[in-house]
């Protein structure tokens, strides 16, 4: 009801399915929700209706981006992370790719000989990584791939997301 006020209030209305789309995507938080409020009330302009369209629209980068950092944070910084079933197949994506970019900076003797595999990476970052990956171990990096394969089958198969395997993975192993 608090965001059909604030829309209200700016002369618009949410349309149920973007309502809902939006509240379900919302990764249970509410500044989350608020700020992809303000996004879709700024990518609509002067129109009245907002529709499943349009929350697609500005919404979707934005949690693909948010499960891209969920994932570094996970595999780099060993965070636990809360991902919604509606996301999980994005989340696997990003989560692979963390956990593929470790262990390919992990196959040279010289971290500096990784650069040309991920030109766009800042190289403050890219250090930070390096340093991070010499600290954790080539293992780490492909046990993860390896867990990640599963834990995605799994999901594909049963619709259960075995975060507890990762978590496990992520914590209990160096």
């Amino acid at each position: 009801e608090y965001i059909q006020e604030k829309a209200k209030n700016l002369g618009k209305i949410f349309d149920r399915k973007a309502l809902e789309e939006l509240i379900r995507t919302s990764l249970l938080d509410l500044r989350h929700l608020l700020s992809e409020v303000e996004k879709i009330f700024c990518y609509v302009g002067e129109k009245k209706v907002i529709e499943l369209a349009d929350v697609l629209a500005v919404h979707s980068s934005s949690v693909e981006k948010s499960l891209w950092q969920q994932a570094e944070s996970f595999v780099w910084e060993k965070q636990p992370v809360l991902v919604d079933k509606a996301s999980c197949t994005l989340f696997f994506h990003a989560l692979r790719k963390q956990f593929q970019m470790g262990y390919s900076l992990a196959l040279f003797s010289h971290p500096g000989e990784g650069k040309y595999l991920f030109p766009k990476l800042w190289p403050a970052l890219f250090e930070k990584r390096a340093a991070q990956v010499k600290r954790m171990g080539k293992a780490y990096f492909q046990k993860g791939i390896l867990l990640t394969f599963f834990a995605e089958k799994r999901f594909r198969e049963t619709g259960v997301f075995d975060s507890i395997q990762l978590y496990t993975h992520a914590h209990f192993t160096s």
